[in-house]
């Protein structure tokens, strides 16, 4: 999900370029989702540049599709609801990158887990399930994304081994109140060929997510550069082929539209 360098803190890649890269790699059209952290609503300005990107891909139009990523909105609820009617997005997601834990207050990307004892490690993704579910359950929105995202860092940067089998209890209810509030799954492409190779969530999650019902899937490659752009999208869908997935989905204003997977 490209991100235009005037927009957002997390990407100096031009979106011309990324529209370029997606018609090369044949990707049909792809959504504009600057990150939008309302964690800082109260320090800086975040709503304008997610107006600006928005208005932006309805200016290029065409294969172009308008989106925000809305991260920590249950830090403030009232700002986040802002940002949401505040543009006419065809895509509204939302993540976690700052869980509520003890005196944390950085996001994961930026927290040295080296220093956590395992007991620690546990409970810091248990809050981040716990935040995830409360965002679930009060935030207007579409789809869920890349979660499990703390294993990158945990796993991928600072190999410390998780089982997530020992929170299933806790993605089972995640997964039910998605699947019940019509809400989709991202699989997120971004950490193949890294430390952390693998799809987020992984397999056994999606699997899960079928078993209970699931099929409403996005496919992100979260590219924050162009060359990025659907890498790992082939891995992925033979993958949920394989799995029973019949189609994954894009959105055009905020309604979900299925795509047949092609292998």
């Amino acid at each position: 999900m490209p991100h235009a360098y005037a927009f957002s803190h997390d990407s100096e890649c031009d979106l011309h370029d990324s529209l370029k890269a997606a018609k090369e790699k044949g990707i049909a059209g792809f959504a504009i989702t600057d990150h939008c952290d309302i964690e800082y609503c109260k320090l800086q300005d975040v709503k304008t540049p997610i107006k600006r990107s928005a208005d932006c891909a309805h200016e290029m139009g065409g294969s172009v599709l308008a989106g925000v990523e809305i991260g920590e909105s249950i830090l403030h609820k009232k700002d986040a609801e802002e940002v949401i009617s505040g543009s006419n997005f065809d895509i509204v997601l939302v993540s976690v990158h700052a869980v509520q834990y003890k005196n944390q207050t950085l996001p994961y990307s930026k927290i040295d887990f080296s220093r956590f004892s395992q007991d620690e490690i546990n409970e810091y993704i248990s809050a981040y399930f716990d935040d995830m579910l409360e965002m679930i359950k009060t935030t207007d929105f579409d789809v869920l994304s890349h979660l499990t995202c703390p294993l990158r860092y945990i796993s991928g940067k600072y190999g410390i081994a998780v089982d997530l089998k020992n929170f299933a209890d806790k993605t089972d209810i995640i997964l039910k109140e998605i699947i019940n509030r019509g809400i989709a799954l991202e699989i997120n492409t971004s950490c193949l060929d890294t430390d952390y190779n693998f799809l987020m969530p992984d397999i056994p999650i999606i699997k899960r997510y079928k078993e209970l019902g699931g099929y409403l899937l996005t496919l992100g490659s979260d590219a924050h550069i162009a060359k990025r752009i659907a890498h790992g999208f082939d891995y992925a869908l033979s993958e949920l082929s394989r799995l029973g997935f019949k189609n994954i989905y894009y959105y055009k204003n905020r309604k979900p539209i299925p795509q047949e997977i092609k292998l």
